[in-house]
């Protein structure tokens, strides 16, 4: 995503329909990436591929709103994004994890 524009262009200017499928695409190796990390003690175990794509989502508006004000300001929210997800840092979730059937409905 980073790119010569940067990620804020790639995150802000890929429409949903366009990122749900480089997701699907990408879903298998993601997945491997998670399970490592899982078993390396390094990622909460309750992360799954699904909550990735969420968080890609979230994270979508305000990296473009934010592009000409403060240009690549994305990668803190990143940053913060990854530091909560270090196995070391989980706390219980409010709620269930979200899944492949709850992301298709």
């Amino acid at each position: 995503m980073g790119g010569a524009q940067g990620g804020e262009e790639g995150v802000g200017r890929l429409g949903a329909e366009r990122l749900m499928t480089l997701c699907e695409r990408s879903h298998d190796d993601v997945a491997r990436i998670i399970e490592r990390a899982h078993q390396a003690g390094a990622l909460r175990p309750d992360f799954t591929g699904e909550d990735l794509l969420f968080i890609f989502g979230t994270n979508a508006l305000p990296a473009r709103a934010s592009k000409d004000a403060a240009p690549g300001v994305w990668r803190c929210g990143v940053g913060f994004m990854l530091d909560g997800l270090r196995a070391e840092a989980a706390h219980p979730l409010p709620s269930g994890p979200l899944t492949s059937r709850s992301c298709t409905r």
